[in-house]
């Protein structure tokens, strides 16, 4: 009778031990997992009125071959976010960063042509409080919808200097009105 509870005190432990093996091994892998994709929290606003234009969790990566220069930065310090470097017509140059949604007023017109985004047409979106340009929405078109069905049917690119993360509003300096004439 010893040598049996004694047996099955041994299988109980190592079935205990086998337990807290995964366990320790499973935190491990949650806590890579969780560093690797450590959301970006927050909202990004209209840096000039303030306005909450996206969530700073729709930033996604959505890379152009007409894109002069790409970099990955880092956002608030989080995840890197692809930054993209385009030329207008116009020979405006203009930082973007894409995301998946964002609020913003859209031209009703939507064009095809000079688009930095194949497949995509874009119409100009702007704040929809104080009305500043604030970048594009890109609609995939008929035919690209038809090539690709994994294709992103949607996204907004935000001109980089013209948004902000609420976290970085604390270190705006305000010039007060007594100073300016």
């Amino acid at each position: 009778m010893a040598a049996s509870t004694k047996n099955r005190f041994v299988n109980i432990t190592l079935k205990s031990l086998e337990i807290i093996t995964t366990v320790i091994v499973l935190q491990i892998v949650f806590s890579v997992v969780c560093e690797q994709y450590d959301a970006i929290e927050g909202f990004l606003l209209c840096r000039k009125c303030g306005h909450q234009i996206a969530q700073a969790q729709h930033l996604f990566s959505m890379p152009s071959n007409m894109a002069l220069r790409q970099r990955n930065d880092t956002i608030v310090n989080s995840n890197r976010v692809l930054i993209q470097l385009f030329k207008n017509p116009q020979e405006v140059y203009f930082e973007l960063v894409t995301s998946l949604h964002a609020e913003l007023e859209s031209d009703l017109q939507k064009f095809s042509g000079d688009t930095w985004f194949p497949g995509y047409a874009w119409s100009v979106a702007k704040c929809p409080k104080c009305g500043t340009h604030l970048g594009w929405i890109y609609y995939a078109t008929e035919a690209a919808k038809d090539s690709l069905s994994n294709q992103i049917s949607s996204f907004v690119g935000l001109i980089l200097d013209k948004i902000m993360h609420e976290d970085d509003v604390s270190n705006l300096i305000a010039m007060p009105k007594t100073y300016t004439s």
